[in-house]
C-alpha cells in the first residue's frame, strides 16, 4: 500500500501536476478516515510538493481540501465556500451532537433538491425508533442518515425557498382578489384576468407540491428530532463514561503518587542504606588489614617465639650436659680424694668406713618403710643419708650367715674394685651386716626398658643415643673386671636388673662377687643379649628374631620406638656387635675371651662417638625439629633421620644423604641399609630433581 502512496508522489513531482481531484467514500468516519495513515487522500496531502493543490470528490461535489492556521482541514467547493471542518466538528463536544445542532440550527434539514429530500426524509409509513434505543443498534442507518447531511447543499434552503413560493402564492392570492374585483371592468382586461387565472392554477398547483413537501420536512425534522435525541443519549454516555474514566485517572493519580512517595521513601532508605554499607565495606576493608597485619605480627612473633623456645632448650641441653660433666668430674674429685686420703692411710690396703648400728638406724629413718628400695625374701635394700649424702643399704641373708672377719673380707674384696662403671662401695656396718654403696638416682635398667609402671608412658624415657651408652658403659666395665691382675673378675649374672642408672643415665654394674672359676665368655654373651634387649625393647629371646630380621632386611620393624628414630646405620651396627656377642658363648674356655671383650669394647666405643656426634648434629638442628615432623617421608634421609641436604641414589635406588651413605659403605657394608639385599656397585648418582623439591619445601616453609 505504502508503495502506491509513494508512487503517486513521485507522478506529482515527475509531472509537475498543480491540480490533483481524489475520490473520498464515507464509511464511518470522514475525519477519521483522513486522519488514517494509511489514507491515500491523507498520505497524498501530507507529502504533496508546495505547488500541487488537492480537490477532493465527496457527495458529486468538488470541493478543495485546504489546512487553517490551527492545523485543522476543511473543505471548500468551487464557488470558495467552507463545506466541513472536520477538526471543528470533531471537537464540538467530542461528539456528533455539536455538528448535528449545528447542522439542524442553521436550517440545512431542508433541502431544495428532491432527490436529497427523498434521502432524508422517511415514508410516511414508517415508525421511528424507540430514543431509548442503544446508538450501537442503528450504526448503519446513523452512518447513512449522516452521509446524507452531508452530501446535500448548504447554501439553498428548501425553507426559504417555500417562502418564497408561500408569498409568491399570497401575492397571486391578491392579485386574484384583484382581478375579481376588476371584472366588472371591460372586456380587454378578461384576457388578462385569464391569465392570471392560469398563473393562479399553477401556484396553486405549487402550494400544493409544497405542501406535499411540507408533510415530508416534517417526517424528516421528526427523524432528525430522533437522530439528535439518540446523539445526546450517546453524548451522556460518553460524558458519564469519561466522568468515570476521570473518576479512575484520578484514583490512579492518587495511588500513582503514594507509590511515587513510597518509592521516594525507599530510594532514601536504599540511598540511606548504601552509605551505611559503603562505611561498613570501608570499615570491614579497614579491619581486614589490621587482621591481616595482625596475623603477619602473630606469625613473626611465633617464629621468634620459637626460635627463643629452640635456643632455650638447646641452652638448657647444654646446661644439662655440662651439669653432669661437672657432676662426673665432682665424683672423680671426691673419689680420688678419697683414695689418696686411704692410701696416705694405709698404702697396702684399701680401707672402707665402718658405721656404727646407730647411724644405719638414723640413716634410714629406722629402718622405714617410705625408705624400701627393693624389697626381697634373700635381701632388703633401703635408701638412707648419711651426713649429707644419699646412699643405698643393702641387707643379705647370706651377709648375717657370715663370720665377722668373712664379711669383712668381702667388703674389703669389693672396696678394691674401683671403676667409673662400677658401683662404689662406701662403707659397711659390721655389726648389722649391711654394705653401705652409692646412690644410684636412675633405678636399674630393667626398670627403665620393661617396667610397667604407671609414671612409665610412652613418651621417650631411654632415648637410643643413651641405650648405646649404656651398652659401652657396661662393656668398659666388664672389659676393666676381665683385664684385672693376678686373675680376672667376672660378673657371671649379668642381666639389665644388675645395671643402675645415676640421674645423668650413665650405667653401673653392681652384684659383684667373688668366683673361684671365673668365666668372662659368660659375661660377653650376656652383653650380647643386654644390648639385643637395649635395641628392641624385649626381654628375652631377642637374638635369634633379630638374625631372622636382619636376613629379612626389615631392621626397621622390630626396633623399640620408645627409644626415638634409630638412625638406621648405626642401630644395624649396633645389632651386629651384639649377635656377635651372643655368639661368644659357642667359645667358652678357648682363652679368647680377653680379646673378644676388648673388641667388643672398642666397637661399643666407637658406636657411642658416632651417636654422640650425631646427638650434636641433632641438638645444633634443634630449631629444625618441627620442619623435620612435617616433612615428606620422601625428604628424611633413612640413615640420618633427618631432611638431606645432598640426596644421593645409591644402587638400590633409594636417596640417601650423602655423608650418612659413605659412611656406610666405607664401614664395609656391602648391603642396602632399606633392603639389606647386596648393591651391585657402589656408585652415587646426585638426585638434583629431589634436591630442587627439598629447597623449594624449605622456602615456601620459611615464607609461612
Amino acid at each position: 500500500m505504502e508503495s502506491i502512496h509513494k508512487t503517486i508522489i513521485e507522478l506529482i513531482s515527475s509531472l509537475q501536476i498543480r491540480k490533483l481531484a481524489v475520490g473520498i467514500s464515507f464509511t464511518k468516519s470522514l475525519s477519521r478516515k483522513l486522519k488514517d495513515d494509511t489514507s491515500i487522500p491523507y498520505y497524498v496531502r501530507k507529502h504533496k510538493p508546495e505547488f500541487c493543490d488537492i480537490f477532493m470528490v465527496c457527495g458529486g461535489k468538488l470541493v478543495f481540501l485546504r489546512e487553517e492556521e490551527d492545523g485543522g482541514d476543511y473543505f471548500e467547493d468551487e464557488q470558495g465556500m467552507m463545506v466541513a471542518d472536520l477538526r471543528k466538528k470533531s471537537m464540538e463536544k467530542c461528539c456528533l451532537k455539536g455538528w448535528l445542532g449545528k447542522i439542524l440550527s442553521d436550517g440545512s434539514l431542508c433541502c431544495t433538491d428532491h432527490g436529497s429530500s427523498r434521502l432524508l426524509a422517511s415514508p410516511p409509513n414508517t415508525v421511528m425508533p424507540e430514543v431509548t434505543s442503544r446508538w450501537e443498534d442503528h450504526w448503519e442507518e446513523i452512518e447513512n442518515y449522516i452521509q446524507c447531511l452531508v452530501s446535500s447543499n448548504p447554501e439553498g434552503s428548501s425553507l426559504e425557498e417555500e417562502n418564497k413560493t408561500m408569498s409568491l402564492g399570497s401575492k397571486d392570492q391578491a392579485n386574484l382578489e384583484t382581478t375579481v374585483s376588476d371584472m366588472k371592468r371591460p372586456p380587454i382586461i378578461i384576457k388578462g384576468i385569464e391569465a392570471l387565472e392560469a398563473k393562479v392554477e399553477e401556484a396553486q398547483k405549487m402550494v400544493e407540491e409544497k405542501k406535499i413537501e411540507a408533510k415530508t420536512d416534517v417526517e424528516r425534522r421528526r427523524r432528525a428530532e430522533w437522530f439528535t435525541s439518540l446523539c445526546n443519549q450517546r453524548a451522556e454516555e460518553i460524558e458519564a463514561s469519561l466522568k468515570e474514566e476521570i473518576a479512575k485517572q484520578a484514583k490512579l493519580t492518587e495511588e500513582l503518587d503514594m507509590v511515587k512517595d513510597q518509592l521516594t521513601k525507599v530510594s532514601d532508605e536504599v540511598v540511606e542504606k548504601g552509605g551505611v554499607l559503603k562505611s561498613m565495606r570501608a570499615l570491614n576493608k579497614a579491619l581486614m588489614i589490621k587482621l591481616e597485619l595482625s596475623s603477619w605480627d602473630k606469625t613473626r612473633i611465633e617464629a621468634e617465639l620459637e626460635k627463643v623456645v629452640c635456643a632455650k632448650t638447646e641452652m638448657a641441653r647444654e646446661a644439662e650436659e655440662i651439669r653432669r660433666q661437672r657432676d662426673m668430674l665432682l665424683q672423680k674429685i671426691k673419689y680420688y680424694e678419697e683414695r689418696e686420703a686411704l692410701a696416705a692411710a694405709d698404702g697396702s690396703s684399701c680401707v672402707y668406713r665402718e658405721f656404727t648400728a646407730d647411724e644405719v638406724w638414723n640413716a634410714t629413718g629406722g629402718f622405714s618403710e617410705r625408705m624400701v628400695i627393693q624389697a626381697g625374701a634373700e635381701s632388703m635394700l633401703y635408701k638412707g643419708v648419711i651426713g649429707h649424702t644419699t646412699v643405698a643399704i643393702q641387707f643379705k641373708t647370706e651377709f648375717r650367715l657370715q663370720f665377722p672377719d668373712e664379711f669383712k673380707a668381702k667388703v674389703g674384696w669389693l672396696c678394691k674394685i674401683r671403676h667409673p662403671n662400677v658401683v662404689a662401695v662406701i662403707g659397711a656396718c659390721v655389726e648389722r651386716r649391711c654394705i653401705v654403696f652409692e646412690y644410684m638416682e636412675g633405678g636399674t635398667l630393667h626398670d627403665a626398658l620393661f617396667s610397667s609402671c604407671p609414671r612409665r608412658t610412652e613418651s621417650v624415657l631411654l632415648p637410643w643415643h643413651a641405650r648405646i651408652r649404656v651398652a659401652a658403659e657396661v662393656a668398659s666395665a666388664l672389659g676393666f673386671l676381665h683385664s684385672s691382675r693376678p686373675r680376672p673378675v667376672a660378673h657371671g649374672r649379668l642381666r639389665p636388673s644388675w645395671v643402675l642408672l645415676d640421674r645423668h643415665l650413665s650405667a653401673k654394674i653392681s652384684g659383684l662377687r667373688p668366683s673361684s672359676v671365673p668365666a668372662p665368655a659368660a659375661d660377653v654373651a650376656s652383653l650380647g643379649a643386654l644390648i639385643l634387649q637395649l635395641l628392641t625393647g624385649r626381654e628375652a629371646d631377642a637374638d635369634e628374631e633379630v638374625r631372622r630380621t636382619i636376613g629379612q632386611g626389615n631392621l626397621m620393624g622390630i626396633l623399640d620406638r620408645t627409644a626415638g628414630d634409630w638412625p638406621l646405620d648405626l642401630a644395624a651396627d649396633f645389632a651386629g656387635v651384639g649377635l656377635r656377642c651372643a655368639e661368644t658363648a659357642e667359645k667358652d674356655g678357648d682363652g679368647e675371651e680377653d680379646e673378644w671383650t676388648a673388641g667388643m669394647v672398642r666397637e661399643l666405643e666407637d658406636l657411642k662417638k658416632r651417636a654422640e656426634e650425631r646427638m650434636k648434629v641433632r641438638m645444633g638442628k634443634g630449631h629444625q625439629k618441627k620442619e623435620q615432623e612435617n616433612a615428606p617421608n620422601v625428604f628424611i634421609c633413612p640413615i640420618f633421620q633427618e631432611v638431606m641436604k645432598q640426596p644421593h641414589v645409591a644402587a638400590d635406588g633409594f636417596s640417601y644423604e650423602l655423608e650418612a651413605i659413605k659412611e656406610w659403605l666405607d664401614s664395609g657394608h656391602e648391603t642396602s641399609p632399606m633392603t639389606n639385599l647386596k648393591l651391585n656397585h657402589k656408585h652415587l648418582m646426585p638426585n638434583h630433581t629431589l634436591q630442587s623439591l627439598i629447597y623449594n619445601w624449605q622456602q615456601t616453609n620459611q615464607s609461612v
